[in-house]
Formats: C-alpha cells, structure tokens, sequence
C-alpha cells in the first residue's frame, strides 16, 4: 500500500482488518484517521507517518522506538496497539480518544474561568504518573496540550512514538523533529542530550497553561524559530499567580522549579514533582495570609533574579556569537587573503621577506626596511554607543540617553575598522548589515581633504580613529571639510599600500 485514505484497509499483527473512517487530525508528521476493526466495530486511531528516512540507522532507530511505545500500558498513556513499519506508509493503530485534546479543553474552559486548585492538582497528578511511565521507556521531547488526549474524564498522553528512547545521545534536530517550538526545552534548542529532565521543563508550561489559561509566552511578540528560541533559553515567563492569583503557594512553587531554565535546579524526577505536589496545605490560621504574602513576595524575587541572569546571559551570548561572525569575516576575507598574498610574494624573494603576524581582528605587516602597515578590526556593541542627546523641556534644555549604533547610510555597522601606514597614508573599513545577508558586507572608505579645509591632512588618503570615524560617517556624501567615498572593499588599497611603502 503506497497511502492511506478514507475507505482504505489496514491490517494489525493478528491480521485483523481495520476500515479508514474519516479524518479526525493532521499534524507535521502525518494524519490521523479514526478506524474501525471490521471483527467486532470497535473503534480506534490510526496515525500513518509522512516521513522519509535518509539512513538505515534513523529507520532502525524509529522502529525500535516504535517497539517500545507499543509495551507502555498505563491509564494515563494512549495505548499502541500495532506499529507498522515493514512496508510503506508506517503507521500505528491505538486507542480512540473521543473527549478530544487538552488544547480543546483549555480553550473550553477560558469561557469558564480559572480551574481551582484542588482540580488542577487532580489533572497534574494524572499528567505525571502518565508521563512517569513513558519516561521508564522513552523520553517524549514533543509534550503539548495536543499530545494530551481525554476519555472518559481521563487524561492521557499520546504521540509518544516520535519522540527519542531515553537517554539516547543524538543531538540532530532533523530526524523526527525536535519538538514543537513553542514547549520545547532550552536543553533541546541546544541540541544536547535527551532526558527526562526535557519533558519535565514541557509538562511544566503545560501546567502553566491549565493554571492560567495562557501560555507562559502568549503576551510575548514571537515571529518563528529565533525568537521562541530567545524566550525559551532567556526569558522567565510572567509568574502564574500574577495572572491566576487564587494559585496556591504549592501549585506556584511546582510550576517555577519545573521551567527553570538550568536542569539542575528542576526537579531531577516525577516522584519529586508529584511529592511536592501532594504536600498537604496547611490549616489556615491568623498568619496564613501574612506567610502566603512572603512565600509569593520570596519567589517573585527568585524569578526576577533569575531574569536579570538570564538578561546578561542573553547578552554575553549575543556579543560572543556577534564577535565569531566579525572573526570569521574578517579571517575570511581579509586576513586569510592577504596573508596568501604575502607567502607568495615572499616564495619570490631571496631575502628582505615580509613578515606577517596576525591574530584574530589584528593584522601586521613588518616591510624589510622596517616599516608597518597594520590592519584592525573592532566588534560594535551596543552598550557602547548610548549617546546624550538634547532636548528641550519647559523651556529647558536636558538630555537623555539613547542608543546611537554607527551607520553607513541606512546600514548598521557591525564592525569597522583601521587600515594604517607608516607613513600615516590609510583607510577606513566597515562591516555592514545587509538583507538577506547574515554575514554582511565588506565597505572600504577613502578619507581625503574638501576644499572647505582649512588646514589639510596629509598625506591623503588618510584614516580616522575610532571617535572621528562616529562623527564623519554621517557626513558622508555631504559638503564638508572631509570626503569620504565609500567602495566594495579590496585588497587592492592594501597592495597599493605595501607597493608604496617597501
């Protein structure tokens, strides 16, 4: 059989034969079919995978999980009954959940109002020893309000044969996917090693959301990949009894240890987590509302803490993987070039050769009669160019603080640069955003004197330092005491240079 459609046969283990009903669901891996065993007209779920494997070993793999899911039997797990995986399409035949999905249920209930406590721990406590028992097996990496299935009033999980057998090492994103954005561990945005500790972290915004009805990022502007990516490993969501403030301090307290950013400071496993939960709340006493204020006060100011880490975290990220692009761009094509340049012209010279020393965004050249021509890059970050800017208030003159990055034109710059001789002949460089672009390009700028000088540089063309450079720039192409042009950078200038100064 090459598909599966509506009208269509398919067989289990035991050869009994199945009817393809209707269509009850679609999903990035496939589509689910509600089925019919012809033997005796019960009903069930058959999901048949879109998928394509590159390699034998990602199709053994998928069958050996496929094995493992169908021996989990638990009352809070969908139970696989066959998984088909011989012949082409794959799929698996498992139990019919005619309550619908946990997503439907969430939705159901915002008309209705907050869950109170004592329901939402009955619903948690299902959801872990649910998830508890597949964890023995497989860790699920792809927990979402609709991978959970009602019953009956019972909560069960499902879609558990995609995910990866537990404590498996593969760190790829492509084979069978790596979760759904929007619940996945900041350990699986990293690609690193599966455990349970992942699906803990995702039933964690799983109870969030039943808590307050919302996703932990709902309120937050997210575009795709990148910026669920950003939340996930540095953003702290708003505490849930900001938004539910009828929460008890245990509920709160399970929900924050369970999205902790860092594995370790999560709970290390679902007896822990269900533990915790079942601690019995304390009789009410006159101090009650005094202790719930301070226990909500304390980890309100965990969470802004944390917050304020997971900022700096943010940024020192962003500034190393800002600083690896500039290194390799200017390694790329600058240093790397020129230095392929000097090894060539020094195989052609007895003796008086050109030494070339060089190092990440610095480069030397030592001439034979002494002379140097150097060549430096620096990285711009933003935390050095908040500027004072004037302005008037009430007749007054003030200033505030903003954030001025360096432009070429429109173009941010993202780095710029010094090309100087001896002689003080030079140029200016710049590296520049460009759509499309995620490296950026390479400027060249050619610094000379306007006939408005009143007293000229020379010789020309002629370099600034870093501070003039800021303050020429938006100068450019304007009639001032300067002329900058600016060109497609080349090692030509630096050939021009070395020809000039040897």
């Amino acid at each position: 059989m090459d598909y599966i459609v509506k009208g269509s046969k398919v067989l289990d283990d035991e050869k009994k034969e199945y009817t393809v009903l209707d269509v009850i669901g679609k999903g990035g891996f496939g589509i689910v079919f509600k089925v019919k065993q012809d033997s005796d007209d019960n009903i069930y779920a058959l999901k048949t995978l879109q998928v394509g494997f590159a390699q034998q070993e990602y199709l053994d793999s998928f069958r050996h999980e496929g094995e493992s899911a169908v021996k989990i039997r638990h009352d809070n797990v969908i139970a696989y009954h066959f998984f088909q995986s011989e012949n082409l399409p794959p799929y698996i035949i498992m139990d019919f959940a005619e309550g619908g999905s946990l997503q439907n249920f969430i939705e159901e209930q915002k008309s209705k109002g907050f869950i109170e406590n004592s329901e939402l721990q009955k619903i948690f406590l299902q959801l872990i020893d649910g998830i508890a028992e597949i964890n023995k097996t497989i860790v699920h990496r792809d927990l979402k309000p609709d991978n959970i299935l009602i019953s009956n009033n019972i909560f069960k999980i499902t879609d558990f044969g995609l995910s990866k057998v537990s404590e498996d090492d593969t760190r790829t994103s492509t084979f069978k996917g790596s979760g759904t954005y929007s619940y996945m561990s900041p350990e699986a945005w990293k690609l690193e090693t599966n455990t349970v500790l992942m699906d803990i972290y995702s039933m964690g915004l799983i109870f969030y959301e039943l808590a307050t009805l919302q996703h932990p990022f709902s309120e937050e502007a997210i575009s795709g990949y990148e910026d669920w990516k950003k939340l996930h490993l540095y953003k702290n969501p708003k505490l849930a009894n900001e938004i539910n403030s009828n929460l008890s301090p245990i509920i709160i307290q399970v929900i924050q240890k369970m999205i902790s950013k860092i594995p370790s400071q999560r709970f290390q496993n679902w007896n822990e987590v269900k533990s915790f939960l079942e601690k019995e709340e304390l009789p009410k006493t006159a101090h009650s509302s005094v202790i719930e204020t301070i226990l909500n006060k304390k980890t309100k100011e965990e969470n802004e803490k944390t917050q304020s880490r997971l900022e700096q975290e943010a940024r020192d990220n962003q500034k190393r993987e800002k600083t690896e692009l500039v290194e390799y761009m200017f390694n790329e094509q600058i240093s790397s070039p020129l230095k392929e340049f000097v090894d060539e012209l020094n195989s052609q010279v007895a003796d008086g050769k050109i030494l070339f020393n060089g190092s990440s965004l610095r480069n030397n050249l030592r001439l034979p009669n002494g002379k140097n021509i150097s060549i430096e890059c620096e990285v711009i970050f933003e935390e050095n160019f908040y500027r004072k800017v004037p302005y008037e208030w009430m007749g007054q003159r003030k200033y505030k603080s903003e954030l001025m990055i360096p432009k070429l034109r429109n173009d941010k710059i993202i780095a710029w640069g010094v090309i100087k001789s001896s002689s003080n002949k030079g140029y200016n460089f710049v590296l520049v955003e460009q759509k499309d672009n995620p490296y950026g390009n390479w400027i060249l700028l050619s610094n000379t004197n306007n006939a408005l000088s009143r007293k000229e540089r020379t010789p020309e063309p002629f370099c600034f330092d870093y501070d003039e450079l800021e303050k020429e720039l938006p100068h450019i192409n304007a009639l001032h005491i300067y002329d900058m042009k600016d060109e497609i950078f080349s090692l030509q200038k630096i050939f021009d240079l070395i020809t000039e100064e040897i």
